[in-house]
């Protein structure tokens, strides 16, 4: 379940990493995402964007579709923090694809990049606590 699992680690080599969502997530009225950098070892203060996508279907099958929920950037590049992106959007067209679908299994994937491309990465890990969804506040 989603309480329980590991945090997710994304590095230089391994930029990508994801995790389930429970289903009841979607059909809620949850519209923020919070996720919390928990930890940073960036020695070299490579800057480094952070992209969160809600996919559904099979990992690494071609029927999957992954929507953006969003990204940020780490300022500085070595220190941890939360950020809140709205996820409505993404929440909405997830539950869709999923009511005509065979396929129930809703991931959240986290993807980090260099934010100048140009650059070779340098020894880059990030730890991603547990992510917390909620409602808007009022």
């Amino acid at each position: 379940d989603e309480a329980s699992a590991p945090p997710v680690v994304l590095t230089d080599r391994q930029p990508k990493a994801s995790w389930g969502v429970a289903l009841d997530k979607l059909a809620s009225d949850t519209e923020v995402l919070e996720v919390a950098i928990t930890r940073v070892v960036n020695p070299e203060l490579t800057p480094v964007e952070v992209y969160v996508y809600l996919a559904n279907g099979e990992k690494d099958k071609p029927e999957a579709t992954r929507h953006l929920v969003g990204n940020f950037s780490l300022y500085p590049p070595d220190q941890p923090g939360n950020f809140l992106l709205d996820a409505a959007p993404s929440l909405r067209k997830v539950s869709a694809a999923v009511a005509t679908s065979k396929s129930n299994n809703v991931r959240l994937e986290f993807e980090m990049k260099r934010v100048s491309e140009a650059k070779a990465w340098t020894p880059v890990e990030l730890i991603i606590g547990q992510p917390r969804w909620s409602a808007h506040k009022k």
